[in-house]
């Protein structure tokens, strides 16, 4: 297994400690550290994939350039002819060269893409723009997994974000939902970052089926969000519990910071209501994080933070002289860093006391 240098040092350190306490061998330690690999700045591998990229760019440019002056089979046989050698020659090499063989292998990819765009304009094909991305995706998709190759991966969740977004006020976007279930079936040979932007993914969509389909009102949307980055950040999940409390902790981060303006309630309320119901949520709001301050957790204190300067702009900025305005405002910033650093220190100290 392939982990970061300094991951792999703190973990060597901890084992070392362990060792000099008589709790596991010398032997134990090496047959463990045995089972890990530091990943290495490869600038071979980069070196070959920006020159994979340029070389598509100088393909897919004398193409646009001589376009008007090509037939449509000459087009066509371009681009296939183009796309076949990368990918055939990619594949070829992938025993003996095989930093060389995955950038052509790239380089394939990106050609299939524009090859996409260039026949669709070439027969005049009608659709939105989204279905081209669709269709770059499923492309993709399949090379990325037999290879499990993390970019490859990463761009076609990129390219499906694009084709959900972009077809959503155009038609349902109906292939979402394979997509979606596809991401979580293949999740294990990829890293916890794809799993991040599947959910987000699911969020989206989620968004979409509440705003468009079920048309509810923008303060319930939120409510939802919030409530549901919540049950994320405390659910216990068998398989990567750390990413679902991540993406929980910034769910309801952003939607409880968007709650506390009293503007947004007054789409859904009446402005009676709504002024001491945004009130009454950024009071029960900051009551929870500090709830989560006590259990030791920084993203709860740097929100307080936030949540303290934004109700402190809001109500002093228009009365304070603007030099004292500014002041406080730095010494509050600077009380907060102060705080959060000690707390983090605080935190590190008791971690590595338990161990």
């Amino acid at each position: 297994m392939k982990i970061n240098g300094r991951f792999y040092e703190w973990f060597a350190s901890r084992l070392k400690i362990h060792q000099e306490l008589g709790e596991i061998s010398s032997e134990q330690v090496h047959q463990i550290l045995s089972h890990y690999e530091v990943k290495q700045f490869s600038f071979i591998r980069i070196l070959v994939t920006l020159g994979a990229i340029l070389i598509g760019f100088g393909v897919l440019s004398f193409i646009a350039s001589n376009w008007e002056t090509l037939g449509k089979p000459m087009r066509l046989g371009l681009i296939f002819a183009s796309y076949s050698i990368s990918l055939f020659t990619g594949f070829k090499l992938r025993d003996n060269l095989p930093k060389t063989s995955r950038s052509l292998i790239y380089l394939a990819m990106i050609i299939y893409g524009a090859g996409i765009f260039l026949i669709g304009q070439m027969f005049h094909f009608a659709g939105h723009f989204s279905g081209a991305f669709l269709l770059w995706a499923i492309g993709i998709i399949p090379i990325s997994i037999y290879l499990k190759d993390e970019l490859l991966f990463l761009f076609a969740q990129i390219l499906t974000f694009v084709y959900f977004d972009g077809s959503l006020f155009e038609s349902h976007p109906y292939w979402i939902y394979a997509l979606i279930v596809l991401f979580y079936l293949v999740q294990r040979y990829f890293s916890a970052i794809h799993l991040f932007i599947t959910n987000a993914l699911v969020i989206n969509w989620l968004i979409y089926m509440m705003a468009e389909t079920l048309d509810i009102e923008v303060i319930l949307i939120l409510f939802t969000l919030f409530f549901l980055g919540i049950g994320l950040f405390f659910y216990k999940f068998t398989n990567s519990s750390y990413v679902f409390k991540i993406q929980g902790a910034l769910l309801f981060g952003i939607t409880g910071f968007i709650l506390t303006f009293k503007d947004v309630w007054y789409y859904s309320m009446a402005i009676k209501i709504a002024q001491p119901g945004s009130i009454i949520f950024s009071i029960i709001f900051l009551m929870f994080l500090l709830f989560l301050i006590r259990k030791e957790n920084l993203f709860a204190l740097a929100l307080f933070g936030v949540i303290i300067i934004r109700f402190y702009f809001d109500t002093m900025y228009d009365f304070m002289p603007k030099s004292l305005f500014f002041l406080t405002s730095g010494l509050i910033l600077l009380f907060f860093g102060y705080y959060f650093e000690r707390k983090r220190k605080e935190i590190r100290k008791g971690s590595d006391s338990h161990e």
